[in-house]
Formats: C-alpha cells, sequence, structure tokens
C-alpha cells in the first residue's frame, strides 16, 4: 500500500471521528475535508478530490462565511488544480472568475 492511500485511510477516520464527536458542523471537519482532497489530487484521483473541496467549500460558507480569502483559496483548488486535470475547463474558468473578486 502506498503512502498516500495509508493517509487516506488515516484521514478518513478521522473525519469521521469529528463527525461523531463534533458533529457535522465543525471547522476542524473543514480543516481534514482539505486534508482529503488534498491527497486525492496528489495521488491523481481528481474527480473524487472535488468531491471534497466541494464539500468543504460548502461547509465554509456556512461556518467562516465571513472568511472570502480561505473559500477563494478552495476554489482555486478545483478550479485550476482539479477541474483543468479531468477537462472541465469552462467550470474551472468561472470559478477562476469568482475567485478574483473586487
Amino acid at each position: 500500500m502506498k503512502k498516500y492511500e495509508e493517509a487516506l485511510i488515516l484521514q478518513k477516520q478521522v473525519l469521521e471521528i469529528r463527525k461523531k464527536y463534533q458533529g457535522p458542523q465543525s471547522k476542524d471537519i473543514i480543516t481534514s475535508l482539505d486534508n482529503i482532497a488534498s491527497n486525492l489530487y496528489d495521488s491523481g484521483e481528481y474527480e473524487e478530490a472535488i468531491q471534497y473541496y466541494e464539500e468543504e467549500l460548502s461547509l465554509m460558507e456556512i461556518l467562516e462565511p465571513e472568511n472570502k480569502a480561505r473559500q477563494a483559496t478552495t476554489l482555486n483548488n478545483i478550479a485550476w488544480s482539479n477541474l483543468f486535470n479531468v477537462g472541465k475547463l469552462d467550470e474551472a474558468l468561472e470559478m477562476t472568475k469568482v475567485t478574483h473578486w473586487k
């Protein structure tokens, strides 16, 4: 088993523990979702990474609505890193436009 796979198993366990003991809406869950998404991206699992990044973004919009910089980072992760790798260039471009607010 590769190190990414071993780490992913542990990261998913941490996520489930956090959800169980902290509830489904915790800032720690945002961190877990980001860790899992980043690991999936690094191991070439782009579409699954997108799902975790999108869940992370949804939770951020609820728990940290004022933290636009962090939301923009996650949108960039979805747009530049992941959507380009799965060929959804139009979606990537739209998300990139959103991250460059004034």
